[in-house]
């Protein structure tokens, strides 16, 4: 729910910023670069996601919760980090 949330989040931050210059011809520039960052970081989730995760080693985090599935059900987790990284 959390990447999908980000990029419904982001969508919404475009809309108004294109309504905004479409309508007033005036929006802030210290909000476009937030809401550029903010895109930024909606795409680079997953890569964010994998660093704090091997940096706490949280095993049960977010980029772990496949493999373990996996490693459970059919003893190989092998899959579970290949699907984790192909979606």
């Amino acid at each position: 729910m959390g990447p999908l949330s980000n990029t419904i989040l982001f969508v919404f931050f475009i809309l108004v910023n294109h309504l905004a210059q479409k309508w007033i011809s005036c929006f802030p520039v210290s909000v476009c670069k937030f809401i550029a960052w903010y895109g930024v970081a909606t795409c680079l989730d997953f890569f964010i996601i994998c660093v704090v995760d091997m940096a706490n080693q949280n095993l049960d985090g977010d980029l772990f919760k496949l493999y373990n599935y996996y490693e459970k059900t059919q003893s190989s987790g092998f899959i579970g980090f290949f699907l984790t990284f192909l979606v």
